[in-house]
């Protein structure tokens, strides 16, 4: 990541017990909590001669997987091929949505990542609510739905693993 773009992102598992010379690295080069429980609860309960090779390859399996997820980034053009295509994917998505409800996007086009919110076509909150349960039965995806002043909105993420189909 750009050394200037550092500051702006945290892990979601902060941990005092990763490694590196700099504030970032320590903080993105723990491998996570569920590895970590798992292994230290099975040295401190298990008799020595049971740990074995396939025990501490469990509990490197996310640190081991770091490099090809890595790999598959740049399979898919690198980073900024990636976001472009979750911005644009968000765009067109969230453009769909606001031009069927006729209503409108919540932000310029230009602010929008990979996230984008679209004001809903009602106030009233049960019927809102429908849109959540009838988006997983009929096109298989979830949108969250929350009110913003005297609006209803929903947030709709974009992937790389999604493409809008209409």
């Amino acid at each position: 990541m750009r050394k200037d773009r550092q500051k702006l992102i945290w892990p979601t598992v902060i941990s005092l017990l990763g490694q590196g010379p700099t504030p970032f690295q320590l903080a993105f080069s723990y491998e996570g909590t569920a590895d970590y429980r798992f292994l230290l609860s099975f040295l401190l309960h298990s008799p020595p001669h049971t740990v074995t090779h396939n025990t501490l390859s469990h509990a490197r399996s996310a640190y081991l997987s770091f490099s090809e997820g890595l790999k598959f980034r740049e399979s898919l053009g690198g980073d900024q091929a990636i976001m472009s295509y979750m911005h644009n994917l968000a765009v067109s998505g969230g453009n769909h949505l606001a031009q069927r409800w006729n209503t409108d996007l919540l932000v310029d086009p230009s602010m929008i990542g990979a996230m984008v919110n679209v004001r809903l076509p009602t106030i009233n909150s049960t019927l809102a609510q429908e849109i959540s349960r009838l988006l997983p039965e009929n096109y298989h995806t979830w949108v969250p739905v929350y009110p913003l002043q005297v609006s209803l909105c929903v947030c709709v993420c974009a992937c790389v693993c999604v493409r809008v189909v209409c």
